[in-house]
C-alpha cells in the first residue's frame, strides 16, 4: 500500500516534458503501478459500498429496536425533547416531530406535575436510575397511566441529558384498582362474616341453652312421674295409719303406746318422701366443675329415683359391678345422662310389650376409662334410625322431645372429654359411656 501511494504522488508530479524524457522501462513501471492502484481503489470502492449496506441495515435494525419498540423512548435536555421514538409520539397521540424542543412536562397531568419535579430532582442530585408512576396527556385532553424510568448520561457533547422509557401502565393501574376494590369488598364481606358468624355462634349458644332447659325440663317431667311413684307407696300406708288412728278412738283401742307407733310410723313414711324430694334436689343442682365422684354411687342414686317406675312397669333393673370406680366430671350431669338411658330403656321395653323387662348397668375400667354400659331387652334399635338417634329433636316416642341422647352425648363427650356409643345386641341394645378415670378404684 506505502508503494501505491508513493506511485500516485510521482504520477501527480508528471508532466509532458517529464513523460517524454521517461525510458521505456520507466514508462512501463508508471502503468504497471497505475494499474494496481487502479485495483486497490476497485477494492476500497467495494468496502466502502458494503459498509453502506452493513450501515443500511444498521438504521433498520435501529429503526426496528428503537422506533417500533414497545416502550416510548425520549431523550430530554433541560426539559426539552431532543429525541424521540414513534411509540412515544404514539402514546402521546403526536407526530414525531411535533415533540421536538417540546417541554415533557407540557405532556403531564397537571396535578402530577410534584411527581415528575421529584422524579428530575432526584435523577440530577443522585445520578443514579428513577422510576415513577403518572398520568400523562394525549391529544385532545384524554390522560393514561404511565410508568417513566429515566437514566442520566452526558451525549456527545458532553451536556447531561436524560433518557425516558415510558410504559403505558395504564391495564396495570385499572387492574390494581379493580384489585383494591375486591379487597375492600373481601375485608367488608370478612367484616360482615365475622358479625354473622359470631351471631351464629351466640344463636347456637342460646339454642344450646334452649335444649339444655328443655332437657332438663323433660328430666323433671320423668323425675316428677317418678316421684309419683316413689310417694304412692308412702302415701297409701301413710293413709292407712291416719284411718288406724281413726278405727283405734272409734273401738276404744286408741292409747298413749298405740298412739306412739302410729306417730313414729307416720313419721318413718314422711322422712322417707322428704329423702325423695332432696334427691330430686341433689339432681338437678349444676355442677360448678369438675370433680372426682364414685361410679358406682352415682349408679346407685339414678337407679333409685327410676326404681319405683320400673317396679310398677313391671321391669327388674340390676347393677353389676364388681369394685367402685373413680371418676373425673360433672357427677349430678353424669346422672342425668345415666337417668336419660334408664328411662328410655323403658319406654324401649314397654314399646316392644315386654312382659319381662329387663335392664342391666355394668360398672368396669378399660383402660384409662371408666365403661359404664346399660342394657336392655326392648328388642334393640332399628337400623334405619341407628345413625340418627343422637341427632337433635329426633325422637321415636310420640311426646318425646328428641334431646335427651342429643344432651348426653354433648354431656359425656363436650363436658367430660369421654364417649358414649351403641350397638344392638341379643334381644335390645346397649349404650357404652367412657369417661376418664380420676384415680385407682376405691
Amino acid at each position: 500500500m506505502p508503494q501505491d501511494r508513493q506511485a500516485a504522488r510521482k504520477m501527480t508530479h508528471l508532466s509532458t516534458e517529464n513523460i517524454d524524457a521517461l525510458s521505456p522501462e520507466e514508462i512501463r513501471q508508471i502503468i504497471h503501478d497505475l494499474q494496481v492502484h487502479q485495483i486497490e481503489l476497485e477494492m476500497q470502492n467495494e468496502e466502502l459500498r458494503a459498509m453502506h449496506a452493513e450501515l443500511d441495515s444498521a438504521r433498520e435494525r435501529y429503526f426496528d429496536l428503537y422506533d417500533m419498540a414497545p416502550v416510548g423512548y425520549c431523550t430530554v435536555e433541560k426539559e426539552l425533547i431532543l429525541e424521540s421514538n414513534l411509540t412515544a409520539a404514539t402514546l402521546l397521540g403526536l407526530d414525531r416531530n411535533a415533540l421536538f424542543k417540546q417541554p415533557l412536562s407540557r405532556y403531564i397531568l397537571p396535578d402530577d406535575q410534584d411527581i415528575y419535579y421529584l422524579h428530575r430532582k432526584q435523577l440530577f442530585e443522585t445520578g443514579e436510575p428513577q422510576t415513577c408512576d403518572l398520568r400523562m396527556l394525549k391529544k385532545g385532553g384524554s390522560q393514561f397511566w404511565a410508568h417513566l424510568s429515566a437514566t442520566r448520561v452526558r451525549d456527545i457533547g458532553s451536556a447531561l441529558v436524560c433518557r425516558i422509557a415510558i410504559t403505558d401502565i395504564t391495564d396495570v393501574k385499572r387492574a390494581e384498582d379493580a384489585l383494591h376494590v375486591k379487597q375492600q369488598q373481601l375485608e367488608e364481606l370478612n367484616i360482615s362474616l365475622e358479625d354473622r358468624i359470631k351471631n351464629a355462634v351466640d344463636e347456637l349458644r342460646r339454642k344450646d341453652q334452649m335444649l339444655i332447659h328443655q332437657n332438663r325440663m323433660a328430666a323433671m317431667g320423668e323425675m316428677i312421674g317418678n316421684i309419683a311413684h316413689q310417694w304412692r307407696q308412702p302415701l297409701n300406708t301413710l293413709g292407712l295409719v291416719i284411718g288406724n288412728i281413726k278405727d283405734a278412738y272409734d273401738y276404744n283401742e286408741l292409747d298413749a303406746q298405740y298412739l306412739t307407733q302410729a306417730v313414729a310410723d307416720s313419721s318413718r313414711l314422711i322422712q322417707k318422701m322428704s329423702s325423695t324430694i332432696s334427691d330430686f334436689a341433689n339432681f338437678f343442682r349444676p355442677d360448678k366443675k369438675m370433680i372426682a365422684f364414685s361410679g358406682l354411687k352415682q349408679i346407685c342414686d339414678a337407679i333409685s329415683l327410676v326404681e319405683a317406675s320400673f317396679k310398677n312397669n313391671n321391669i327388674t333393673i340390676h347393677c353389676d359391678a364388681t369394685e367402685d370406680v373413680l371418676l373425673r366430671g360433672f357427677p349430678n350431669e353424669f346422672s342425668q345422662v345415666l337417668l336419660n338411658l334408664l328411662v328410655n330403656a323403658k319406654d324401649a321395653i314397654q314399646s316392644a310389650k315386654k312382659p319381662d323387662g329387663r335392664v342391666n348397668v355394668n360398672l368396669t375400667t378399660l383402660g384409662d376409662k371408666g365403661c359404664i354400659t346399660v342394657s336392655d331387652n326392648g328388642g334393640g334399635i332399628p337400623e334405619e334410625i341407628h345413625g340418627r338417634i343422637f341427632d337433635p329433636y329426633f325422637s321415636t316416642r310420640n311426646r318425646g322431645s328428641g334431646i335427651g341422647l342429643y344432651m348426653s352425648k354433648m354431656i359425656i363427650e363436650d363436658n367430660m372429654n369421654g364417649s358414649i356409643t351403641t350397638r344392638n345386641i341379643k334381644d335390645g341394645a346397649e349404650f357404652t359411656i367412657r369417661i376418664p378415670l380420676q384415680g385407682e378404684a376405691i
